[in-house]
Parts: C-alpha cells; structure tokens; sequence
C-alpha cells in the first residue's frame, strides 16, 4: 500500500508542477514607459495593475529633466533672446538665433558636455550641470574673461 500512495503523491506533485507552469505561461504582462513590466494577477485589471505599477516602479514613469538654470546662464539667455526677436524677421531666422543663444549662455568650458536625451524625454548631463555650477561660483575674471565667459 505505501507503494501506492508514494505513486500517488508522485503524481499529485507533477500535477502541481505542471499546473504552475501553466500558471506562468498564462500570465499577461504589462508593459511600462521604460520597457520593464509588470504581471497582471488573477483579478486584476489593466488599469489596477498600472496604478499598482506606478506605487511599486516610480522611477519607470517620472520623466526627469534638467532645469535651463542648471545647463546655462539664464540671464544672458533672456537678454539674447530678447535681442535676437528685435532684429529678426522671419521664424526660422528666430528659431536659428534662439538655438545661438542657447549655445552661447553656456560658459565656454561646459559647451563640450551635451545633454543626452532618451527615447522617453528623459535627460542625463550630470558633467554639464556639475561644470555650470562651478561657473556660477567662479570669481568675476572667470566669468567675463576666462573659460566661464558666455558669449
């Protein structure tokens, strides 16, 4: 008899097993903005599983981006730009002169360090701000004529 229940559980535990991994494999997946997801349990639904998603995985759906005061001098950028709609005549020309501006109100030694965006919005330049900080504390001889200098 003991032969019999041995087989018995044996069978009772492959059953599990197999049943388990139909389990898995039924699973439905939510994908999320950064390309991970997250499983939907029995009873849930799509939107449940989102709201449950974004209390567990914040960092997959904030869009992190840069402060313009951390990338360049904001007040020689507005005092450019104020310039540059007076003279010009044309959208393009004033999108063009915008865009010179922007590239010249960072201080000179930062223009090296971009400012990578990715696929979701999201911008990395840890090395530009960190170099604009350091210009904002320079002394006054840096900013107007050496490498913190705009213009």
């Amino acid at each position: 008899m003991s032969t019999i229940n041995l087989a018995a559980k044996n069978i009772l535990k492959l059953l599990m097993v197999a049943l388990f991994f139909t389990e898995i494999n039924a699973a439905q997946y939510l994908p999320l903005p950064d390309g991970n997801s997250v499983t939907i349990r029995e009873g849930e639904t799509p939107g449940q599983a989102w709201a449950r998603a974004q209390k567990m995985y914040p960092e997959s759906f904030k869009i992190k981006v840069i402060p313009d005061s951390k990338k360049y001098d904001t007040d020689y950028f507005n005092q450019c730009k104020m310039q540059a709609a007076k003279e010009t005549t044309t959208d393009y020309a004033l999108v063009t002169a915008i865009e010179s501006c922007e590239y010249k109100a960072t201080p000179k030694k930062c223009r090296g360090f971009d400012i990578e965006t990715d696929r979701f919005g999201n911008q990395k330049g840890d090395k530009r701000v960190a170099c604009v900080e350091e210009c904002n504390k320079a002394n006054y001889y840096s900013k107007t004529l050496g490498e913190c200098s705009k213009g």
